[in-house]
């Protein structure tokens, strides 16, 4: 009768169920070795039967001889009479002696049969009990391989959970980000309408001031009118003329801005001015885009870079099965009596490896557009921002090969591809790098430029820093360290194929 699953569960895992397993494996040692003790008392009784049969046979021809000699003796006279009585008299004494030999083996050997009996029933019993043993054996088996499967979708899923924790972590990074900027205009903004209310204050203050002392007397009114009218139209020039300094400040900073994103330029969708709300959000909408661009090409440069990693790994796992092979060809060396059977053996395995390798190579083979497609669309973006009229990009350098002997596709090996789609790559990631290195340069010229000409550096909006300033989640060390993994990745990829 088969245990449910749960119930068996319980059973494994209760100290009972332990203490009589322990208690049953004890039963069947005991048993086995009972087992063998009559084996062994069963091999010597039948040893002894064996001997006593030959004694028996002996002592039986041994009685026919003396009865043939005392018959043949029979007629000889008077003279053998006396001799004759002593010898049946002896003969009757052996006679005796041997029957009760015989009848003591008879009985030996009814005691045999009766423990072969007895043996066999144990034995039965045995053979019961390791058929019940080898049903539960197996049921184990059945269960260990149901829990291999059910741990491999558990460690399925786990990977799936790292995973999306991963893009939360990242999400919640950029909403801090979003908040404390968005925070720090709010303070701004804040510290502004603050400013504006002392100063209506003050105003206010200095109205009921002059109130009073207008109310004293008609001239000294008049006079005190005139002076504050004269120093209220001095503080309101000068006020407009830091904002209007200000307000040049950011003009031009915005238009700085949009000539970096190319949105200044004659073949610029829009038109793109200061004056104009809409051309804030247009380029806030722009360089968002350029931001999800990026972000999307990274999220499919980190996806090749885990395809990437599962090649290797099948590389490595091919580089073994080659080495086991050797083993196996080295040791068909040394035992040639199994020439032939290892012979399949290294077909076999050579096939299978040639299928693994073959598998391999049609995995690089379609990875390699895809790899190839997203550095000619990174190459595509990266062209289009030379439209902007600042200058600062420089011609992407490119491997030199003399005319007619460029390889084509289909000609060219796949890993030499790769790698050179990923020197391509890294290229690009190079003189990225240095663009932003180079907006953050001008930046700084360009405030110490108007820091000289007005006497001091119009301070720039919080929504713009993002774009001016090395972004904090990419660094130049972590380019470098992702080049670094790539070369790594691409090198033990060319060994593998080099010795394959």
């Amino acid at each position: 009768m088969m245990v449910p699953e749960e119930e068996e569960e319980q059973e494994d895992d209760s100290p009972e169920a332990a203490l009589r397993r322990a208690q049953h494996e004890a039963q069947v040692r005991k048993k086995n070795a009972a087992l063998v003790r009559y084996r062994d008392q069963i091999s010597d009784l039948m040893l002894a039967r064996q001997f006593q049969d030959a004694d028996h046979a002996r002592l039986s021809a041994d009685i026919e001889r003396l009865v043939k000699v005392v018959q043949a003796a029979g007629g000889r006279g008077g003279r053998m009479n006396a001799a004759r009585e002593t010898g049946e008299e002896k003969l009757s004494e052996q006679a005796k002696a041997l029957t009760a030999k015989l009848q003591t083996f008879e009985t030996r050997a009814s005691d045999a049969n009766h423990v072969n009996r007895n043996l066999e029933i144990i034995i039965n019993e045995l053979r019961r009990e390791r058929a019940e043993q080898l049903a539960l054996e197996r049921a184990k088996e059945a269960r260990e391989t149901a829990m291999a499967a059910d741990m491999r979708a558990y460690a399925s899923a786990a990977h799936l959970a790292l995973d999306e924790k991963e893009r939360i972590k990242s999400r919640l990074r950029r909403m801090r980000h979003e908040w404390r900027v968005e925070k720090g205009s709010a303070e701004q903004e804040a510290s502004v309408l603050q400013m504006a209310c002392d100063d209506l204050d003050k105003i206010n203050t200095q109205m009921e001031d002059n109130e009073e002392v207008h109310s004293q007397a008609d001239k000294r009114k008049e006079a005190r009118l005139i002076r504050d009218r004269a120093a209220m139209r001095q503080r309101l020039e000068l006020r407009a003329g830091y904002l209007s300094s200000q307000l040049n400040g950011l003009v031009g900073e915005f238009k700085f801005l949009g000539d970096v994103a190319g949105l200044n330029s004659k073949s610029a969708s829009l038109p793109f001015s200061a004056q104009d709300p809409a051309s804030s959000q247009y380029l806030i909408h722009t360089m968002r885009s350029n931001e999800q661009r990026n972000e999307s090409e990274l999220a499919f440069l980190q996806s090749l870079d885990t395809d990437l990693g599962e090649l290797n790994d099948e590389v490595t796992a091919l580089l073994a099965e080659e080495k086991a092979l050797q083993a196996l060809n080295e040791a068909d060396s040394k035992a040639k009596a199994q020439a032939s059977a290892q012979a399949v053996i290294d077909d076999l395995n050579e096939a299978k490896s040639a299928e693994r390798l073959s598998s391999v190579d049609a995995r690089l083979v379609s990875f390699q557009p895809e790899l190839a497609s997203a550095v000619s669309r990174l190459y595509k973006h990266f062209e289009t921002l030379e439209t902007a009229p600042v200058k600062v990009l420089q011609p992407i350098a490119h491997k030199f090969v003399p005319k007619g002997l460029e390889a084509s596709a289909g000609d060219e090996p796949v890993h030499v591809a790769i790698d050179g789609q990923l020197a391509r790559l890294d290229a690009l990631l190079q003189l990225m790098s240095s663009r932003v290195t180079r907006l953050s340069v001008l930046r700084q010229e360009n405030s110490e430029q108007q820091q000289q000409s007005e006497g001091s550096a119009s301070p720039l909006h919080a929504h713009l820093h993002m774009f001016t300033e090395l972004p904090p989640e990419f660094t130049l060390a972590e380019l470098k360290a992702a080049r670094a993994e790539l070369e790594q990745v691409t090198s033990k990829r060319k060994e593998a194929f080099e010795e394959a």
